[in-house]
């Protein structure tokens, strides 16, 4: 071994905590048929469903299933 090399030190990766669960990633067609239904359209859904927690997958939309039933929820009225 070469007197030039130095000691090398291992670092362990930093601990990561794993994000929360927030259910399956759903599609437009997705939300369509396993929320609404049929009752809403692609576009309605598109144009209207939970906006902050919408991110685009190529030229579509997609949400995860937990962002949009809070989405829902926080659109209902509140008993006070």
């Amino acid at each position: 071994m070469s007197a030039k090399r130095q000691g090398l030190e291992l670092l362990a990766p930093p601990a990561t905590v794993a994000p929360p669960t927030r259910g399956r990633l759903l599609f437009v067609e997705d939300v369509v048929r396993d929320i609404f239904h049929g009752r809403k359209t692609a576009w309605w859904v598109r144009h209207n469903v939970a906006p902050g927690q919408k991110f685009h997958v190529g030229k579509d939309c997609a949400w995860f299933e937990a962002d949009v039933y809070a989405w829902i929820d926080s659109l209902r009225p509140r008993a006070e």
